[in-house]
C-alpha cells in the first residue's frame, strides 16, 4: 500500500545526491552547463581526457554558444597533441568570446604547432590588443616570425618579451637563436653564456656549444656539448654535434665512438646515420659510409641527400654504373655540388679526362674539395701535366690528412719520377694519421729499400727492416727485398 512512498523517497535521495554533486561542481547553481564544464576541467587536470571530451562535446551539442566548453575542448585536444582539432575549438571559443586574451594566446601557440604561422601572428596581435605588454604573447609572436625567417621582427618581439619579464629565459634564449641567424654572433654568445650560468639546461648548453663550434672554438664547444649530453642524453642533435667536434679536433675514433654511443642509448635515426656517413666520407671510408646511407634509404627511399652521397660513394668505389643509376634517379637540381662532383669522378673513371677537369676545376666543393683535388691530380697525371699533378696532390693531402689513397697514389707518382726522398717524406706524413695502413707501410718499406741501397749503412738497413714489424705477414709485398737486406746485415755492413 505504501510502496509508492518508498519509490518517491528513493527518487528524492537520488535528486539530493545530484544537487550536492552539482554544488561541488559550480558555485553558480543556475548554470548547469558551467557545472559540467567545470567537471570536465577537473577531469582534464586528472588526465581523464576522453571522459572530459565526452562531457564537453555534449555541452556544445546542447548549446553551441558555450565559448568556455570549446575552450576546454581545445585544451583537451591539445593535451592529446591533436593540434588541428585544438585549433578548431580554440577558434570557435574565440569567435564566441573575442575579449578572452588567453584564448587568442592559446590559439596562436596551437597555430605554431600546425605550422600556420601567419594565422598565429594574427592571433597574437589580437591577444596583444586585449592584454598589451604580455611577455608570453610576445614570445609566441616572435616564435611565429622566427619560423617565417623574419628575423629582425622576431628579434624585436623577443627583446620586448624580455623587457616585460627579465626572468623569461625562453625569450632570452630565442633572442640568442635569432641573433645567430642575424650573424650577430658575439651578442648571441654573450646571452647563451649567461643562460648557461643562470639557467643551465640541455638546450642552452647545446646552442652555446654549436655556436662555439661554428666559431672554431672547439675546446669550449666540446665542454658545453658534453654538458648538454649530461643534462639530456636523448637529443640526437647533441650526438651529431659532439661527433663533429671530435672530428674537427682530429679525434676521429672518438667521433665514431659518439655515434656508437647513440646506438647504445637507443638514439638511432636517419639524421644520425646521415651525419655518420658524412664523417666516414671525410675519413675516406667510403664503403662504410655507403652502408650508413643505405640504412637511411631503407627507411626513407626518397631522401635526396642520402641518394646524392650514395652516388658519390659508389663513384669513388669505382661502381660507376650504380653511381650513374642513382644520379639519374635524383630530381634535377641546378648546380648541386655533390652531383657535380660525382659527375666529374664518373668522367674520370671513363677516361674522359678533359671533361672531368672542366667539371671539377674552378668550383667550390666545400668540405669535399679534397676529392675534387684528388681526381684533378689523377687527370693531370694521366695527361702528363707534371706541375699541375703535383700541385693538386699537395692540395689534396693538405686538405684531408686521412686520405691514405691519395698519399699512396702521390707516392707512387713520385716513385715513377725517381723522387724517392720526396715519396718517403709524403708516406711518413701520411702514416701520422693512418698509422696502421698496410698499403702505406708496404710502400714506405719499398722506398726505404731503394734509398738504403744508395746509402748503405747498418742503421739505415735496421731502420728499414723495422718497418716490416708493423706489416702483417700475409699482407707483406716485398719478401725478396727484405731477404736481401737481412743478408746484407748478416754479411756485415759498414756502420755509420
Amino acid at each position: 500500500m505504501f510502496g509508492w512512498l518508498d519509490f518517491i523517497s528513493e527518487k528524492i535521495d537520488s535528486f539530493n545526491a545530484c544537487v550536492e554533486q552539482y554544488k561541488n561542481d559550480t558555485g553558480i547553481q543556475s548554470l548547469p552547463n558551467l557545472a559540467r564544464i567545470n567537471k570536465a576541467k577537473k577531469l582534464i587536470d586528472a588526465g581523464d581526457i576522453q571522459q572530459a571530451k565526452q562531457i564537453l562535446t555534449s555541452v556544445t551539442e546542447i548549446s553551441g554558444n558555450e565559448g568556455l566548453a570549446y575552450k576546454y575542448l581545445g585544451l583537451a585536444y591539445e593535451k592529446e597533441k591533436d593540434f588541428e582539432s585544438a585549433a578548431v575549438n580554440f577558434q570557435k571559443s574565440a569567435d564566441i568570446n573575442p575579449i578572452d586574451k588567453n584564448i587568442w594566446q592559446s590559439l596562436g601557440f596551437t597555430y605554431i604547432n600546425i605550422r600556420k604561422f601567419e594565422q598565429a601572428i594574427a592571433s597574437f596581435e589580437k591577444a596583444d590588443r586585449i592584454s598589451p605588454m604580455n611577455t608570453d604573447i610576445h614570445t609566441g609572436w616572435g616564435m611565429a616570425l622566427l619560423k617565417l625567417k623574419r628575423y629582425d621582427e622576431a628579434h624585436k618581439k623577443f627583446c620586448q618579451a624580455v623587457d616585460f619579464n627579465k626572468y623569461n629565459f625562453a625569450a632570452l634564449f630565442l633572442t640568442a637563436v635569432t641573433e645567430v641567424e642575424l650573424k650577430r654572433y658575439d651578442d648571441a654568445a654573450a646571452r647563451l653564456k649567461f643562460l648557461c650560468k643562470v639557467s643551465p639546461n640541455a638546450s642552452n648548453t647545446f646552442e652555446y656549444a654549436k655556436l662555439m663550434f661554428f666559431k672554431n672554438d672547439y675546446n669550449t664547444a666540446l665542454e658545453f656539448a658534453q654538458k648538454s649530453m649530461s643534462l639530456n642524453s636523448n637529443i640526437e642533435d647533441t650526438y651529431i654535434l659532439l661527433a663533429k667536434i671530435y672530428f674537427a679536433k682530429s679525434q676521429k675514433e672518438k667521433a665514431l665512438e659518439t655515434f656508437e654511443l647513440s646506438l647504445s642509448n637507443g638514439i638511432y635515426s636517419c639524421a644520425i646515420n646521415l651525419e655518420w656517413a658524412y664523417i666516414l666520407e671525410k675519413m675516406t671510408l667510403f664503403d662504410k659510409a655507403a652502408e650508413k646511407l643505405k640504412n637511411v634509404l631503407a627507411v626513407e627511399p626518397d631522401f635526396v641527400d642520402a641518394k646524392k652521397h650514395l652516388a658519390l660513394c659508389s663513384a669513388v668505389l669505382k661502381d660507376v654504373n650504380s653511381a650513374r643509376d642513382i644520379i639519374n634517379d635524383i630530381p634535377c637540381e641546378n648546380e648541386d655540388i655533390i652531383n657535380t662532383l660525382t659527375e666529374g669522378i664518373i668522367k674520370f673513371s671513363n677516361g674522359d679526362y678533359e671533361n672531368a677537369v672542366n667539371i671539377l676545376k674552378n668550383k667550390d666543393f666545400g668540405e669535399f674539395e679534397f676529392l675534387a683535388e684528388y681526381y684533378l691530380a689523377k687527370c693531370y697525371e694521366n695527361t702528363g701535366n707534371q706541375i699541375k699533378a703535383r700541385d693538386y696532390y699537395d692540395s689534396c693531402t693538405m686538405s684531408n690528412i686521412y686520405f691514405a689513397e691519395a698519399y699512396r697514389d702521390y707516392a707512387n707518382y713520385l716513385i715513377s719520377k725517381g723522387q724517392y726522398d720526396e715519396a718517403k717524406r709524403k708516406l711518413r706524413k701520411a702514416l701520422k694519421n693512418n698509422d696502421n695502413n698496410q698499403s702505406l707501410l708496404n710502400l714506405l718499406f719499398y722506398v726505404s729499400y731503394i734509398l738504403v741501397k744508395e746509402n748503405l749503412c747498418e742503421y739505415n738497413v735496421r731502420e728499414t727492416l723495422e718497418i716490416t714489424d708493423k706489416i702483417k705477414p700475409e699482407l707483406f709485398e716485398y719478401p725478396e727485398q727484405k731477404t736481401e737486406l737481412l743478408n746484407i746485415l748478416n754479411d756485415g755492413v759498414k756502420r755509420d
